[in-house]
C-alpha cells in the first residue's frame, strides 16, 4: 500500500513561511510609535470636520440661542481624562418646544499615550516662538459658529518617547480651517 503525506521539507517550508508572515504583521500593526505629526493632524481633522458641521446645521434655534447667549454650533473639546487625551467634537442639540439644549457627542478621538497635547494658545500662533502655551490642565475649547468661522486656538502637541520634533495645530478664525506647522 502506498502512502501520501506532505515531506518534512513541505512542512518546514510552510511553517517558515508563516513565521515570516506572522513576524511581518507583527511588525506592521504593532510596536511602532505613534507620529506627532499623525496626532496633530487627527486633530486638525476633528477641527475642520467642527467647522463644516457647524455649517451643515445652520443657526442655533433663535428661541435657544436668545435664552442661553449661544451662537456657536458646534465645538471641540480638548480634555485631560484619566491621564488620556480626548479630543471630542459635540454639536448644540436643541430641546424640541423648550429653550433648553444639550451638547451632543458626535466623535472622540483619543491622543496616542506616546504623544503629548503640552498646552494651548487663545491664538492663532502662526511664527514658531511667537507664543507660550499655557499647560493643559483640565480642558479647553474651540466653538465653531453656523457661518464656518471658529475661535482662534492653536495646540502644542509633542512625542513624549521619542524625542520626535514639537508640532502645532493652528485654528485660523477666518474660515476655521486648521493648518499643522512643525515645531512651535
Amino acid at each position: 500500500m502506498n502512502q501520501r503525506g506532505f515531506t518534512l521539507v513541505e512542512l518546514m517550508v510552510v511553517i517558515a513561511v508563516i513565521g515570516v508572515s506572522m513576524a511581518a504583521a507583527f511588525a506592521y500593526m504593532g510596536g511602532k510609535p505613534a507620529s506627532t505629526a499623525d496626532e496633530a493632524t487627527a486633530a486638525a481633522n476633528t477641527l475642520r470636520e467642527a467647522s463644516r458641521k457647524a455649517i451643515a446645521a445652520g443657526a442655533v434655534r433663535q428661541d435657544v440661542a436668545v435664552a442661553n447667549a449661544l451662537t456657536e454650533r458646534t465645538r471641540v473639546r480638548v480634555a485631560q481624562e484619566g491621564g488620556l487625551t480626548a479630543i471630542i467634537l459635540e454639536r448644540v442639540d436643541e430641546d424640541e418646544g423648550d429653550t433648553t439644549y444639550a451638547w451632543l457627542e458626535l466623535e472622540r478621538h483619543w491622543v496616542s499615550q506616546d504623544v503629548e497635547l503640552y498646552g494651548y494658545a487663545d491664538e492663532s500662533a502662526l511664527d514658531p516662538g511667537s507664543v507660550a502655551p499655557t499647560a493643559l490642565t483640565g480642558e479647553t475649547t474651540v466653538s465653531c459658529y453656523p457661518d464656518g468661522t471658529c475661535d482662534p486656538k492653536t495646540l502644542f502637541f509633542r512625542n513624549t518617547r521619542n524625542g520626535e520634533q514639537a508640532v502645532r495645530v493652528v485654528v485660523m478664525p477666518c474660515n476655521g480651517s486648521p493648518i499643522v506647522f512643525d515645531g512651535w
